[in-house]
């Protein structure tokens, strides 16, 4: 048996993993509805992961790399199997034991994945790729989220930087605000139409306190500015 992908010609994201003959990789009948969405939309190209694989070794492959790319139906990933792998639509799941996952995980060591490799698996999980893609939390799921990084339950809990770590974050943040800091948000003057290049730059032109304009212009604080985020 072989493992193969497809990926759309597009943008080359993987978005099948599957098993069979080299006739059944490259064959374009049997496949679900959302397979022939995507390849009718992007075209598709066929790769042949490995060649000459016994079943079970073709199962549990199809199986490990289903989940480390994720599906759609699951919103966690690109792909769109429709099962999570071994017999396929039959209903038969071929489950990875822990053991199995450990000897992969061994086997793969060492050996780095290509650049593009890595490309495609940052691709597959980009824009409408994402499972969070158009989707925003509830503001409960914020409160869980946020719950379970206070106190014990966060990882740094009880602990301090060293004086060394914290040299070393002073030393990286120096003169990171304006166009130097990635992160950074411009500001502007909606009644005089001069802009900022952060949040950090006006406060010291406007003499504001820094943690007060910010929280007026996030909105957790009323803001009687003219000022507001670009």
């Amino acid at each position: 048996m072989v493992l193969y992908h497809h990926r759309r010609k597009s943008d080359n994201t993987i978005f099948y993993i599957g098993i069979g003959t080299i006739k059944r990789a490259n064959a374009k009948t049997g496949r679900n509805k959302l397979w022939h969405r995507i390849a009718k939309k992007h075209g598709i190209y066929v790769e042949i992961l490995i060649d000459n694989l016994s079943k079970t070794d073709a199962i549990k492959w199809e199986i490990y790399l289903i989940e480390l790319y994720g599906k759609i139906n699951d919103n966690n990933g690109p792909l769109c199997n429709i099962t999570n792998g071994g017999d396929g639509a039959s209903g038969v799941t071929f489950i990875l034991s822990d053991e199995t996952k450990k000897k992969m995980s061994i086997a793969s060591k060492g050996k780095p994945k290509s650049i593009q490799h890595r490309i495609n698996i940052g691709n597959g999980h980009r824009g409408i790729n994402n499972y969070m893609y158009g989707k925003k939390h509830t503001y409960e799921t914020k409160n869980k989220m946020s719950e379970s990084h206070k106190g014990i339950k966060n990882h740094f809990y009880g602990k301090t930087h060293s004086e060394k770590t914290r040299q070393h974050i002073s030393q990286l943040n120096k003169g990171r605000t304006g166009d130097k800091c990635q992160n950074s948000k411009k500001v502007i003057d909606i009644v005089s139409g001069k802009t900022y290049s952060c949040c950090k730059d006006a406060a010291e032109y406007l003499s504001i306190k820094y943690s007060t304009l910010r929280a007026k212009l996030n909105g957790s604080r009323p803001n009687n500015t003219n000022l507001k985020y670009i």
